[in-house]
């Protein structure tokens, strides 16, 4: 016994016992957080609002969103890890629904289970000794990320030598796999059409291979006109009926050939659209030289060649109701709208445009709606008016030459849809509408009968868990696709995009946070 107790006695009289020292989560580098939305935050949630959980306020943590991840270099040297967890009580509602996880170099160590709004916070206390790499993970809880703000607060290691400090993900290196086309030419996009009769018709062969190259178009009905050196086939056909017809693209080395229907009836965009929107890119600062520049890259990158056609303007473009029409008028950045439209019709793409049939936009524009009869803005935000002006406003994008409505606002009514759906086909032009946000699964047979395509989820950002999970989150939706019926997942985020929660650049975007083989995924 003796034996054992000398050489403690001794530590102590000589003072070079090592004494345990804790550091606060909060006081480490949390920018290596990755997560689902917004911006992790230190000891703020992620809204930048003091950290509640279930009634309960928090000096200090970490405010995070689902689903986001942490890692801590650990280095063997802490024993204990400590805190409390919880959904924040500002910015979430009954739909919040998380789950936190702790792992310790791949092994779980701790799991909260389902966690919602107004839960208590939840201890943890977890012996971390000779644990190398820390993990604090928080999921979805299955349903999505929305709303799903997460709170890590009290957070503290206890450890001996080295401190914890935390540590991204290593991005792999960007490289191209994509193979070049082929010089040869090939006829790319979809093998059929669908057009409403008496509607202008626009289809831009799309066409990869050397050029120059010549298109021909053999069974084409009366009615219709091809360019053969640019591919483009326009005109009007004033009856319905099929129509099979060959196209045929043509340069030095080869002839490409490919059937292709027309189909003239009640529906249009019989396969899903590809183009560009400007949100993810320009936000709000959009105006009309940056959707022109836009539309040429992708002439310029050749897009347009492998049937990316559409070329559409999200929300900011609108100032209040005025003209002939009392429509929504451009504001001061879109000096010439149907210039606009005619400038990209002459690249052989077609153009959308952004609206809500809410008071006022998701953006705070004119919307679709007003309390006044006369269309007067008001600008209460994401609610509907009195009176609506759908015939108003789809008359004006006819006249400018519009082909795409991206109609917004949450939830999605068959009233709103069906109204604007009808002045559409009113318009006497064939505009395709794509209804945003969040689409009811349990009404979506109701929607589809008045819109050809419908948003499946909430907004997308940039991580790869929001991109995985509303692309595996698809499948309820399937049972609703049908040739010109569509569920729309969001865009594409990658490339620069626009950040919903500030990166200091002038224009608010930042490299999209996917990495090069998560970007190839989507």
């Amino acid at each position: 016994m003796t034996k054992v107790l000398l050489p403690i006695l001794a530590l102590a009289a000589t003072g070079t016992a090592v004494q345990a020292d804790s550091i606060d989560l909060s006081a480490l580098d949390i920018s290596q957080t990755k997560q689902g939305w917004g911006t992790p935050r230190s000891n703020l949630s992620v809204d930048e609002k003091p950290l509640s959980i279930g009634g309960q306020t928090f000096r200090n943590g970490l405010g995070t969103h689902a689903s986001s991840v942490l890692r801590v270099k650990l280095a063997k040297s802490a024993s204990r890890f400590t805190a409390k967890v919880g959904v924040d009580d500002v910015g979430t509602d009954s739909r919040s629904s998380l789950e936190f996880m702790v792992y310790g170099d791949g092994k779980t160590l701790w799991r909260s289970g389902i966690m919602k709004r107004g839960d208590a916070a939840k201890p943890v206390d977890i012996d971390v000794s000779g644990v190398d790499t820390l993990m604090l993970r928080v999921t979805n809880g299955g349903d999505g990320d929305d709303y799903d703000h997460a709170d890590w607060v009290d957070a503290k290691f206890t450890f001996q030598g080295t401190a914890p400090v935390t540590f991204g993900f290593s991005p792999s290196l960007p490289v191209i796999l994509t193979p070049d086309a082929k010089p040869t030419p090939r006829i790319n996009g979809p093998k059929l059409f669908g057009v409403r009769p008496g509607s202008p018709f626009l289809y831009s062969i799309p066409a990869t291979g050397n050029r120059p190259m010549t298109f021909a178009a053999k069974g084409l009905p009366k009615g219709l006109e091809l360019d053969a050196n640019t591919g483009r086939i326009s005109g009007s056909l004033p009856k319905a009926g099929t129509y099979q017809v060959t196209l045929s693209a043509k340069n030095s080395l080869g002839t490409a050939q490919k059937p292709f229907k027309i189909v003239v009836g009640d529906k249009i965009q019989l396969t899903p659209p590809m183009g560009y929107n400007s949100w993810n890119c320009w936000g709000p600062q959009v105006d009309q030289d940056k959707m022109l520049r836009s539309a040429r890259a992708m002439i310029a990158n050749k897009l347009d060649q492998h049937a990316w056609n559409y070329v559409n303007i999200d929300d900011a473009w609108q100032e209040l109701r005025g003209g002939p029409l009392n429509a929504i008028q451009p504001n001061a950045k879109f000096p010439d709208m149907k210039g606009f439209v005619d400038a990209v019709h002459g690249m052989g793409l077609k153009a959308g445009i952004y609206s809500s049939p809410w008071l006022t936009t998701y953006d705070g524009r004119q919307g679709g709606s007003s309390n006044e009869a006369a269309g007067t803005w008001d600008k209460t935000k994401w609610t509907l008016g009195k009176y609506f002006f759908e015939k108003n406003d789809a008359q004006q994008w006819a006249n400018w030459g519009f082909d795409y409505l991206k109609y917004d606002w949450n939830p999605n009514r068959l009233r709103e849809t069906k109204a604007m759906h009808d002045a559409l086909r009113d318009s006497k032009r064939d505009i395709v509408l794509s209804l945003s946000n969040s689409a009811p699964l349990d009404h979506i047979e109701d929607l589809a009968q008045h819109a050809e395509l419908w948003r499946t989820t909430g907004d997308i950002t940039d991580t790869w868990d929001s991109m995985s999970g509303i692309g595996f989150s698809q499948g309820p939706w399937t049972a609703s696709h049908r040739v010109g019926k569509f569920g729309d997942p969001d865009m594409l985020v990658v490339g620069d995009v626009f950040g919903w929660g500030g990166y200091g650049h002038p224009l608010n975007t930042h490299p999209t946070r996917l990495t090069p083989d998560e970007q190839y995924t989507h």
